[in-house]
């Protein structure tokens, strides 16, 4: 029995000293970017009411490093971490319960970040030369499941500024509109104004394990003032006119007869919007377009 008593011991004491001791692990590095991730901390644990289940609660860090010793960078960075949570059932003929589900715990680590954005050559940055920004986030899995890891497509993109620009004036300064950033209330520009154009998808990443460079030449998605969205297709001459769009925070809110939906907006800039779907049950995508500009001498419809 002593014996038993102090393999399970030894045992408990490794799984904790795997979760807790868990080295960095690197997701990305390249251009002097990087891009990494902490788990395994045990933070505590919570009884579901609802599914009769205790789920052991770690902590995640979520880390970008700016390596660069001349070049300032702007980010998006979002990883999801697979757990469970409790999905509640409601029955109007029996007691209220629930089943336990898979969930993406997502880390923005731009926008949960306490690191301060910067200014570098008349562009907000994250990150100056040599800087870094960490992010923390929780993730819940069953009790005695594994540490949490981050999925298999981190989403990572990044801008870098180089100093070569500082001749840069304040007229063509681009400060990218986007609540990840600190700007001065003299340079906000809101999601509603930015938003208003034509914006053609070039890459899609999803948690069904699509991450595909995308290329639809004729295909746009067109945001009017008046909050149509039109879908069409220039090389065809179609057009869908059944959506309407409105913004509410870096919250896209769609209308159209197949019903609402609500999408997340991770980055918007002059030339560049990335939007979060979340398709429930902890799936969702994430879509990256870009700006259609007019040919010179061609107005708008």
């Amino acid at each position: 029995m002593k014996n038993c008593t102090i393999f399970l011991l030894i045992a408990f004491c490794l799984k904790l000293s795997y979760c807790l001791g868990q080295a960095e692990v690197k997701l990305n590095d390249k251009d002097g970017m990087v891009l990494s991730y902490k788990k395994g901390k045990y933070f505590g644990e919570r009884y579901d009411e609802y599914c009769k289940t205790t789920f052991d609660i770690y902590k995640v860090v979520g880390i970008v490093e700016n390596k660069n010793q001349d070049k300032a960078a702007f980010v998006v960075a979002v990883l999801g971490f697979e757990g469970k949570t409790c999905n509640k059932i409601y029955n109007d003929n029996g007691p209220s319960g629930g089943e336990i589900i898979d969930k993406i715990y997502t880390l923005d680590i731009p926008g949960q970040t306490t690191h301060k954005s910067q200014y570098w050559v008349n562009k907000v940055v994250h990150l100056l030369p040599g800087d870094k920004m960490e992010a923390t986030g929780y993730v819940e899995v069953k009790k005695g499941e594994p540490c949490p890891d981050a999925e298999s497509n981190p989403y990572f993109t990044y801008e870098l500024f180089s100093g070569a620009n500082n001749n840069e004036t304040a007229n063509s300064e681009k400060v990218p509109a986007n609540s990840i950033v600190e700007q001065p209330e003299s340079k906000k520009v809101s999601y509603s104004e930015l938003i208003v154009g034509k914006w053609t998808r070039i890459h899609l990443m999803n948690t069904s394990g699509v991450d595909d460079d995308l290329s639809e030449p004729g295909y746009y998605d067109e945001y009017r003032a008046n909050g149509q969205l039109i879908h069409a297709n220039a090389v065809e001459n179609d057009e869908s006119w059944d959506y309407h769009w409105s913004i509410n925070g870096n919250i896209i809110n769609m209308k159209s007869v197949y019903g609402p939906s609500h999408n997340e907006i991770l980055f918007l800039d002059d030339n560049k919007l990335v939007i979060k779907t979340d398709w429930g049950n902890g799936k969702y995508a994430v879509e990256t377009y870009k700006r259609v500009k007019d040919k010179p001498g061609k107005k708008a419809r």
